[in-house]
């Protein structure tokens, strides 16, 4: 079941921020959904901004956090991260 990070509501296998401010608000790290939204951008773009970085690609802030904040993008992530996980217990 897939669980990334969205604003979409059409995916019943994703998570808002509000969701997710809940489920940390609710875990006692008091959250509301700008603030998940802001740590997971944040998270994103420095991956994405190193990545850059490395392959000398030069992307701008902007097109960083445009990336960082698309839903193919995160996707992409979780999937990579699963398929690493399966690929140490094997």
């Amino acid at each position: 079941m897939k669980k990334n990070v969205t604003v979409k509501k059409d995916n019943p296998n994703c998570k808002t921020y509000a969701e997710i401010a809940k489920i940390m608000t609710e875990g006692g790290d008091r959250m509301n959904h700008n603030s998940v939204r802001n740590h997971i951008t944040k998270g994103f773009t420095k991956i994405i901004k190193s990545i850059s970085d490395n392959y000398e690609l030069n992307y701008s802030a902007d097109n960083i956090k445009r990336i960082a904040q698309s839903e193919d993008f995160q996707t992409s992530i979780i999937e990579l991260m699963k398929r690493e996980n399966n690929e140490v217990k094997h």
